[in-house]
């Protein structure tokens, strides 16, 4: 068990430092730009195997109106699996944002999602990255990719209408994205 949490600690750190590689959005002004590239440009749902997927919604509003306010993927509960160590790290990945060691199929997201706030107290807005390692029984994947943490405020209603944003309030019951769902942010946007 310690040879495999060290396994996945070197993975994610090599991770970390090819994202701080990538090309990224520097000092994010407001309004438009600050969302740029936000939807639409990865992927949101990530098929592990013929029984198990996840959907990582690429956009949440921590507005704290209890609707999109937390980052967390979503996963089939039926399947036994876990996320360890999910990290989010800046779009520049020259910060890491928030950590959780471990979720599992149905913990709450206020519990275990990430709530957009940065540790000095002050909100994050526009891209991020994530990476994670997803472990079952005899089976050990990792994921990255980008989302937003998009903050309700004026100026931020093309948003509304942007195509290729999807929010947790579209996971479906078995960790899927249901396109069909609204992203129910009528009072956001």
């Amino acid at each position: 068990m310690k040879i495999k949490n060290t396994l996945v600690n070197a993975f994610l750190l090599v991770m970390l430092v090819i994202l701080q590689n990538c090309n990224a959005q520097e000092n994010p002004a407001a309004g438009d730009k600050t969302y740029e590239g936000c939807c639409g440009t990865a992927p949101v749902e990530f098929p592990l195997d013929d029984k198990r997927y996840i959907y990582i919604p690429n956009v949440f509003t921590p507005n704290g109106d209890g609707i999109n306010d937390h980052f967390m993927p979503f996963m089939r509960s039926k399947e036994l699996m876990e996320i360890q160590k999910l990290t989010v790290v800046s779009a520049v990945g020259d910060t890491v944002l928030w950590q959780m060691e471990r979720i599992h199929p149905g913990d709450d997201a206020k519990n275990y999602g990430w709530s957009g706030y940065r540790a000095d107290g002050s909100r994050y807005r526009g891209k991020f990255k994530y990476v994670m390692a997803v472990c079952a029984v005899g089976f050990n994947q990792f994921v990255s990719g980008e989302a937003c943490s998009v903050i309700c405020e004026p100026g931020n209603k093309v948003m509304k209408s942007r195509s290729g944003c999807y929010y947790a309030s579209q996971a479906g019951p078995d960790g899927t994205l249901e396109k069909s769902k609204v992203n129910k942010e009528q009072d956001c946007f």
